[in-house]
């Protein structure tokens, strides 16, 4: 409803309206977050008797939220770099836009990392986990290739803005197997970031 209503309305939104709907969909991709990290709940949903929100054909699957998670993202990273192209609404639409690129390379950093401490069993997950997060990590994938696509159309002026924390993130990613991340990262980093790094003062600017 909210992608609906933004793609139907989006140039006749005042501001207090344009917040409340991507308040909106922030606040459904952070109730799901919240559910995703607490495994062990999930786990105790999943091992009821009877079970509680399984999957047709994946009884041993953790219950998730992950499209509704991944809806609000998606729902951000289309609606705000088209409002940030709008000088009259870049001043609402940068903060959201830059909170969401950071919701996003972060939470991927830390699905993978559960998935490899349910591999192992250790960090309070079980073996029986792992399978249940590394699909979680997979779905996530196209949204983080969408923030990296983002973050390589972005201009020069909201990387050295963000630089302290972004190229930390970006870097993070470099463990990542996936080649299709991989080469996107390539990309950003070598056609985006490091001009950027080469020709500015970040740090100072």
């Amino acid at each position: 409803l909210v992608g609906k209503a933004l793609e139907q309305f989006l140039p006749d939104l005042s501001e207090s309206q344009l917040r409340l709907l991507m308040d909106a969909a922030d606040t459904a991709s952070a109730q799901a977050r919240a559910f995703h990290s607490n495994v062990a709940f999930r786990r105790e949903l999943r091992d009821r008797n009877p079970p509680v929100m399984t999957f047709k054909g994946q009884i041993s699957r953790l219950p998730h939220l992950i499209e509704q998670e991944l809806a609000g993202y998606n729902l951000s990273l289309v609606t705000l770099p088209r409002l940030m192209a709008d000088p009259a609404r870049k001043e609402i639409a940068e903060p959201l836009f830059t909170k969401t690129v950071q919701t996003v390379l972060s939470e991927y950093a830390n699905g993978e990392r559960r998935a490899e401490l349910a591999k192992s069993g250790s960090g309070g997950y079980q073996g029986g986990d792992a399978s249940s997060l590394e699909a979680e990590s997979d779905a996530m994938t196209p949204v983080l290739i969408n923030v990296l696509h983002a973050l390589e159309l972005a201009d020069d002026g909201f990387l050295r803005r963000n630089m302290p924390w972004a190229l930390p993130s970006l870097c993070d990613l470099i463990r990542c197997p996936k080649p299709e991340v991989r080469e996107k990262l390539h990309r950003v980093m070598m056609t985006k970031m490091t001009p950027v790094l080469v020709h500015g003062d970040v740090l100072g600017s």
